[in-house]
């Protein structure tokens, strides 16, 4: 089909197709795919954008009307310019832009060269989930984060995934998630995130060292990252270790049923 606003990378599409919740609607306008979320996730394929609507309406067959989902939709560096040309169609459609993301991605793990104590950096454990799951909520804006707890804890409990995080693990001052993919060769920024009274104190530098030190024990090469394309604080300290954009973008619209 013409436009395929499709998964991530072959692991999310391993990951989609095994979770039996997920939904594959096909229609004559084309295919939905329908990831069990906070909020469902609708990935699409489909020939023509003027037949979006009538695609977009036959999610109400699954899902209740009045609901919220989030449609997915993006390009890379072998498409550019097409965001802009179907924007406009997902909008008459019906759907609001919730954020644009970019794609980050490092040539290494070198880091920013700055020598850290680390000392304070500690891995989550289970007893911590709960506190680490809130401050996500807190400061990543809700439902953004895009995982609910139990969601949280099957990621953490997966072996590609790793978090470590600062301070108390009843009340953590700063986390981050990472989660290894590319048959190892790369390690996905999941999630960074420092609580209000604790930011301008090198929080974030320190769990980025020490998310990149553990990779690097582990022989991973490269790392990559989303980051909504107004975050200019985030995207700051994220260039300082080494990312530069790489030409993927994705928009997430919200669409009512």
């Amino acid at each position: 089909m013409h436009y395929r606003f499709l998964f991530h990378n072959d692991a999310h599409a391993e990951d989609f197709f095994e979770n039996s919740k997920n939904l594959v609607i096909e229609a004559d306008e084309g295919i939905l795919f329908i990831e069990s979320d906070t909020l469902p996730t609708v990935y699409t394929a489909f020939d023509d954008l003027e037949a979006l609507p009538a695609l977009l309406k036959t999610i109400s067959q699954h899902i209740p009307e009045g609901s919220k989902v989030i449609i997915n939709a993006g390009e890379d560096k072998s498409s550019p310019g097409l965001l802009e040309r179907v924007i406009p169609y997902f909008r008459a459609a019906g759907c609001v832009i919730r954020n644009h993301n970019i794609g980050y991605r490092t040539a290494n793990l070198a880091g920013d060269g700055k020598k850290r104590n680390l000392s304070h950096v500690n891995e989550m454990s289970p007893d911590c989930f709960q506190s680490v799951h809130d401050l996500a909520l807190r400061r990543l804006d809700g439902d953004k984060f895009g995982m609910t707890y139990d969601q949280f804890e099957s990621f953490m409990d997966k072996k590609t995934s790793h978090g470590l995080l600062i301070g108390d693990g009843s009340a953590p001052k700063g986390f981050i998630l990472g989660d290894v993919f590319d048959s190892g060769r790369q390690i996905f920024i999941r999630g960074l995130a420092v609580e209000k009274d604790a930011q301008g104190k090198g929080h974030g530098h320190d769990l980025m060292t020490a998310m990149f030190e553990l990779a690097r024990n582990k022989g991973v090469k490269q790392s990559m990252l989303w980051v909504e394309k107004t975050n200019s604080r985030a995207i700051r300290l994220y260039k300082t270790f080494g990312y530069r954009p790489y030409g993927d973008q994705e928009v997430l619209f919200e669409f009512t049923i």
